[in-house]
């Protein structure tokens, strides 16, 4: 399994739109702060936004911390291959 099988470049287009992050690109970007989001580290707001409409991550409850979703991990694992 390809990391393009759970989330299509033309979704990741679709989020993507109108961001800017210098020269990396959105598959970088996500891989970076998923692995972030697992150590539990915050990131950026454009980001977490980017991430959530993806449904990588999630909202856990009442505090403000951010999990990866079941996709999100699986991403991740994919990655990690």
């Amino acid at each position: 399994m390809k990391v393009e099988d759970l989330i299509t470049d033309k979704a990741i287009e679709i989020v993507f739109e109108n961001t800017h992050f210098g020269s990396r690109t959105p598959r970088e970007l996500i891989a970076k702060d998923l692995d972030r989001i697992n150590e539990g580290y915050h990131i950026g707001y454009t980001m977490r936004c980017c991430l959530l409409e993806l449904g990588l991550i999630t909202h856990n409850g009442g505090n403000k911390k951010y999990i990866l979703t079941a996709i999100g991990n699986k991403y991740l694992q994919t990655l990690n291959q």
